[in-house]
């Protein structure tokens, strides 16, 4: 038995404490990923909404709250909120059929209604 303490380089020993094979084996530890919270990145090329597949986008530059706006696969909706700088802008929208969404205004193609 190789007793040592902390003053000899290691740890003194535990006599109650189970005995745990020394090994060189390394153990993979997945990423850990959060989502990000009510932010949407959709592709509108797939976007299946009966009601208008063919909006093509209008330049966000000028949205500011409170303007209309439709989108592909979520409709209708008010702006609630801008935040960051163009080109990397995102909007709070209130849409009436899908709720609150957090959209990246340079994926997005919105159609400015008003």
């Amino acid at each position: 038995d190789d007793e040592r303490n902390s003053f000899g380089g290691g740890f003194a020993k535990n006599k109650f404490a189970p005995r745990q094979k020394e090994t060189k084996e390394k153990i993979a530890v997945a990423p850990l990923v959060l989502p990000k919270k009510n932010l949407v990145r959709i592709n509108t090329s797939l976007a299946k909404n009966p009601l208008n597949n063919d909006i093509s986008g209008d330049d966000t530059k000028n949205l500011v709250p409170e303007m209309a706006v439709e989108h592909a696969r979520f409709g209708k909706g008010i702006v609630k909120n801008m935040e960051g700088s163009y080109p990397n802008q995102k909007a709070t929208i209130h849409f009436e059929n899908a709720g609150e969404k957090m959209l990246i205004l340079k994926f997005a193609k919105l159609k400015i209604l008003n």
